[in-house]
């Protein structure tokens, strides 16, 4: 019934709204980078794959060599310490934040909007990351090939999940089907100034995410009325 329900945004997704405050990343050198956010073993069995050759691809182009992968694994995927050091080696900086299962550190609510708000883009096969990145104005690519429980070469099912249908055809998603689109696609993007398409992928991000003002605010606004 009308005035029974009230959307508040999700809570954890507050240093979004137009008043929060969050640290700035500094990166090696100055360099250029992009957020690679990444998923479950289940969903991408061979991620760690691809993000070397990525890596790899970018450090052999002109246009992209100055260009690093900010790695974020997901929570529930264990990248071994011998995997770690050898991400190194391809052009790979793994987010500092990150120590693998899932934290309980307030700091690291903020960390997102860090990383995704000084990123060329996010890349990913899906993940609410992609509109962590909208919400700052960060355009994503969303992966649509490698492995995972679907089969080999079957990523591209992901995309199909019903949960992904309304972020598609958004301002500022754009799907990579091989290797070579995706890194086609960085270039694309990393000579492009978003500045003034900003505000267009953040409106969409804000319809799904009314963050449009702090949450937690509207949370406890809601308690006290219903006091």
């Amino acid at each position: 019934a009308p005035g029974q329900v009230t959307i508040t945004g999700p809570p954890h997704f507050w240093p979004y709204s137009s008043t929060a405050r969050v640290p700035k990343i500094v990166m090696p050198n100055g360099c250029r980078y992009v957020v690679f956010a990444g998923t479950t073993v289940h969903f991408a069995a061979d991620e760690v794959q691809i993000i070397t050759a990525l890596g790899d691809r970018l450090a052999g182009h002109p246009d992209t060599k100055d260009i690093v992968n900010l790695y974020r694994p997901h929570p529930r995927r264990n990248v071994p310490p011998s995997q770690l050091a050898a991400l190194k080696r391809h052009q790979i900086v793994m987010d500092p934040r990150w120590r693998g299962g899932w934290s309980g550190d307030p700091a690291d609510i903020p960390w997102i909007r860090t990383i995704t708000e000084g990123a060329l883009c996010t890349i990913s096969a899906f993940s609410t990351v992609v509109v962590e990145s909208a919400l700052v104005g960060t355009p994503s690519i969303l992966i649509g090939f490698g492995d995972s429980a679907h089969g080999t070469g079957q990523a591209l099912n992901h995309l199909n999940y019903e949960h992904m249908a309304s972020v598609l055809d958004k301002p500022g998603i754009y799907r990579a089907h091989t290797m070579f689109e995706l890194s086609q696609w960085i270039k694309q993007i990393s000579r492009t100034d978003f500045t003034g398409y900003g505000p267009s992928i953040r409106r969409w991000a804000l319809e799904i995410a009314a963050v449009d003002a702090d949450p937690r605010d509207r949370l406890i606004e809601w308690m006290k009325e219903g006091a």
